[in-house]
């Protein structure tokens, strides 16, 4: 399961803007109409003190029960293992990869709107040739543009969050 860590702050400020919705663990991505189990997590961002030699914990996302396997003392934006203490960021992992979606059902003859419906097509010969078309360059057509895919909407939006922030 690709997961995102999600702290706290970024949450908060999502809900505010309207983006989100937590209740307890599950986010609900209001605009795709989704919902995302969360699983509480720490990021450790800094030691407080001690080496970090050992754990090699700086920069990595854990969860709580991944703590309490290590023996882990974990309060507010608190770790002590051992020895080693550090500072961290609360928040939550969750799996926001795009959601499966169920295969399209090739459509039958009998699903045609039009089978019942008879057609009269008449075809008239032109009276005069038709002149040539005159050479017109003409720009390249638009590149097709395509809808964002969940995962990229959440990148995007990720990335505005960042960049307001800033």
């Amino acid at each position: 399961m690709p997961a995102v860590f999600l702290s706290n702050e970024m949450l908060q400020q999502w809900s505010d803007q309207g983006k989100v919705k937590l209740d307890d663990t599950v986010l609900t991505l209001l605009a795709e109409k989704r919902t995302v189990a969360l699983t509480p997590a720490v990021r450790f961002t800094a030691m407080i003190d001690g080496t970090d030699e050992q754990n090699k914990l700086l920069g990595k996302v854990k969860t709580k029960a991944q703590l309490d396997e290590i023996g882990a003392e974990h309060y507010m934006d608190s770790v002590i293992i051992g020895d080693v203490g550090y500072t961290v960021v609360e928040g939550f992992l969750g799996d926001l990869s795009p959601a499966k979606r169920p295969p399209r059902a090739t459509p039958s003859a009998s699903d045609d709107p039009f089978r019942h419906q008879p057609t009269d097509v008449h075809l008239v010969a032109p009276t005069r040739p038709a002149a040539a078309p005159a050479a017109v360059d003409l720009p390249p057509p638009p590149a097709p543009v395509r809808p964002l895919t969940e995962a990229e909407a959440l990148s995007q939006l990720f990335l505005q969050t960042v960049r307001d922030k800033t």
